[in-house]
């Protein structure tokens, strides 16, 4: 059925005014989301002071060993082998004690002789012995506390440089965690400061590109567009930063497609009831298949092509069957 002044003629202004409209509709640039720019925290490890410790010295005890000169019997051994001269007198003392009695020949002249002479030289002896031990034992005191006193000051001398040393340590790592934790805390700011950049300058853009995607795809009829509105609200609401940004895609270029096809056979919607059936219900299901939490972004693209082939394929037949004038030529779908 055919329409009298058909606003959608090319031979008309209107229609070549209609035709530029949906040209740029076509060419509306799609819908951009942005992933926000996170800043990775730079830690530090804190350096930690080897504590340096040292092994203390000891003392070598000197221990007294009694020598032979240190006993009396050492010493009377070495007065009875000398046969000095006083053992002699003492000897023969005896002997003539002896004789007097007629006994210098006997078994009792010999022990008489040598009694004298261990009891002259036992003194001696004695003597003698007590004055070795007591230079002895002296010396021994004399070398094991001058070992002790010499142990004690190597011991403050290693301890005070220990502890010097282990004071230089704390220090510079002390110094190197304080350097390192201002660069660690200069790089994280300069970290935040440029993500906080970066997600702004994201946001602008993404924000302008939708808002122009959207100026070509007011042209859509209103219940379309609330369709479209409603499915991209459920399929955003759970969806990640990626997820997002491809069906924002998605509908952008769908939003921009449809405008085109109804602008391009508004002609035969508002002639024919079936042609604007099949422009609402094709939208409907593309609205749904964009909400439809079971597809991926992949196969919600192959879907939503394939009812907008359908709906030019069905517009298209509509258009010749009903000898109302359309502008088919200009659906383009990618």
């Amino acid at each position: 059925m055919a329409i009298a002044n058909n606003p959608f003629d090319l031979n008309t202004n209107t229609g070549n005014t209609l035709l530029t409209s949906a040209t740029k509709a076509m060419s509306a640039p799609q819908a951009t989301g942005y992933d926000a720019a996170t800043s990775g925290a730079s830690g530090y490890d804190a350096s930690n002071a080897a504590a340096k410790g040292y092994t203390a010295g000891t003392a070598g005890l000197t221990k007294l060993t009694p020598q032979s000169n240190e006993t009396v019997q050492g010493q009377l051994t070495g007065i009875l082998a000398a046969n000095s001269p006083l053992l002699q007198q003492a000897r023969a003392a005896s002997l003539a004690q002896m004789n007097q009695r007629g006994l210098v020949n006997s078994s009792m002249a010999i022990g008489a002789g040598q009694e004298a002479v261990i009891k002259q030289a036992l003194p001696i002896a004695s003597q003698d012995a007590t004055t070795f031990a007591n230079a002895a034992q002296l010396n021994t005191n004399l070398a094991n506390q001058s070992a002790q006193f010499n142990t004690g000051q190597s011991n403050v001398g290693l301890q005070f440089t220990a502890g010097s040393e282990n004071q230089a340590a704390l220090a510079n790592a002390g110094a190197q965690n304080q350097a390192s934790q201002f660069t660690s805390a200069a790089q994280n700011q300069a970290a935040l400061t440029n993500a906080a950049n970066q997600n702004q300058a994201a946001q602008f853009t993404a924000g302008m590109q939708t808002d122009v995607s959207k100026q070509y795809s007011t042209a859509l009829n209103s219940t379309v567009q609330n369709m479209m509105d409603q499915s991209m609200k459920i399929a955003l609401a759970n969806a990640d930063s990626q997820t997002k940004v491809e069906l924002q895609n998605i509908d952008a270029t769908t939003r921009k497609d449809l405008a085109a096809t109804e602008a391009a056979y508004k002609n035969q919607m508002q002639a024919s009831q079936s042609a604007n059936d099949i422009f609402q219900q094709v939208s409907k299901n593309i609205a749904d298949l964009m909400a439809n939490p079971d597809l991926d972004t992949a196969n919600v693209t192959a879907a939503v092509n394939d009812q907008k082939a359908y709906l030019k394929n069905a517009l298209a037949i509509l258009s010749k069957t009903s000898g109302v004038s359309g502008l088919k030529e200009l659906l383009s779908f990618t």
